[in-house]
């Protein structure tokens, strides 16, 4: 399991050029629990949306019961704080939800 990233650990990430080279970085930090799940357009700058897996075994449970819900929004406090959402614009801007 990974600890969540703090505004204090996001001070202290290297200044990425490239999405490519942001997403290296946590990667090679995380491994499998750094997962790509969408693109999208913020302020005309094109986004990566990956998710930090936090807990894998609760993030799993909660999306079979997301996919099985019809993608109905979920409360369930186990899966909304098994992962933490990280945007990596082209640029190599990193945005972390805390």
């Amino acid at each position: 399991m990974h600890q969540r990233i703090t505004e204090a650990d996001d001070q202290e990430l290297p200044a990425f050029e490239s999405s490519e080279e942001a997403s290296a970085y946590f990667k090679k930090k995380y491994g499998d629990d750094f997962i790509l799940k969408s693109s999208k357009e913020i302020n005309g700058e094109q986004v990566d949306i990956y998710v930090l897996v936090l807990n894998r075994e609760a993030f799993r449970s909660g999306e079979e019961k997301w996919a099985k819900a019809y993608r109905e929004i979920i409360e369930e406090s186990d899966f909304t704080s098994s992962f933490q959402s990280i945007g990596l614009s082209r640029n190599g801007e990193v945005y972390i939800a805390y």
